[in-house]
C-alpha cells in the first residue's frame, strides 16, 4: 500500500518518538522506522549532457512507517554527493535528480531526513560524451550539417543569425541531438560574428570563413569551418 503523504505531516510522530513518553497508546501518526534509496542495491546511470531523449537520473527514497505501510518521497530531504570523504564536484541531486557537473565519476549518493535517519549509499555512474559528432549551423533559409575538420556553406539573408547545435556520442554508443546550451562556443573571428555561448544563437556581422569551436566539460573537444555567405 503506497501512502502519498509529504513527510513534513510525520513531524508530530518524530517529536513523540523522541520524547520518551510511557504511553501504551499507539501514535495518531505513524512513526518513520526506516528510510532507503530505491536504487541503493545497483548503479544509477546519468549521462554527462541529457535531452528529451536522454533524461536526467532520478533518485528515490522508500519511507517505511511503523504501520507497515511504504510511500516514494524526494523532497525535504538532504541529498549528499561524495567522492570518498569529500563532497564530489562531479555531480549534485536535488530533490532526487541528478543534475552532471563533469564528464565522469562514480559518485555515492545518500539521503536523510532531519539528520534522525539516513540511507544507505547508492553509487550513480556517469557515462561520458566521448565525441562531438558535428555541428549543425540552421538559418531560415538554409541548414548545414559538418563534419568535425570539415567545412560547410551557409547561406543568411541580411539582418537574419543563425542558430548552431551539436551532436554527440556517448560512451555507450547512445546519441545526443541538438546540444546547444550545454556546451562551450569560441569563434575565430569576432568581426564576422558573435554569438551567445549560452545559447549558440549566431550575430552574422559580415560574410567570411569562420572557425567554430566546441568544447563540453572542457574535455570533448570539435572544430569546423564555416563560409559565411550573406545574400
Amino acid at each position: 500500500m503506497q501512502r502519498t503523504r509529504h513527510l513534513f505531516s510525520i513531524s508530530l510522530a518524530l517529536l513523540m518518538f523522541g520524547c520518551g513518553t510511557e504511553s501504551t497508546e499507539p501514535p495518531l501518526v505513524p512513526e518513520i522506522l526506516s528510510i532507503n534509496i530505491v536504487e541503493a542495491n545497483a548503479t544509477t546511470q546519468a549521462y554527462a549532457l541529457y535531452s528529451s531523449t536522454l533524461p536526467r537520473a532520478q533518485l528515490n527514497v522508500n519511507v517505511v512507517y511503523s504501520d507497515n505501510t511504504e510511500t516514494l518521497v524526494t523532497e525535504d530531504l538532504n541529498w549528499v554527493a561524495k567522492n570518498g570523504p569529500e563532497i564530489s564536484s562531479d555531480l549534485v541531486v536535488v530533490n532526487g535528480l541528478v543534475l552532471v557537473a563533469r564528464n565522469r565519476g562514480d559518485v555515492n549518493v545518500t539521503a536523510s531526513f532531519r539528520e534522525k535517519f539516513i540511507t544507505k549509499k547508492a553509487v550513480v555512474h556517469v557515462i561520458p560524451l566521448s565525441t562531438i559528432s558535428h555541428i549543425s549551423a540552421v538559418a531560415d533559409s538554409s541548414q548545414v550539417d559538418i563534419n568535425n575538420s570539415s567545412e560547410g556553406n551557409i547561406t543568411v539573408p541580411t539582418g537574419e543569425s543563425i542558430k548552431l547545435e551539436a551532436s554527440g556520442i556517448f560512451a555507450d554508443g547512445k546519441t545526443i541531438t541538438n546540444i546547444s546550451e550545454q556546451i562551450n562556443w569560441i569563434l575565430s573571428d569576432y568581426t564576422i560574428a558573435t554569438i551567445n555561448p549560452a545559447t549558440g544563437q549566431l550575430n552574422v556581422l559580415k560574410a567570411g570563413l569562420l572557425d567554430v569551436n566546441v568544447s563540453v566539460f572542457s574535455e570533448i573537444n570539435a572544430s569546423v569551418k564555416l563560409n559565411i555567405i550573406i545574400e
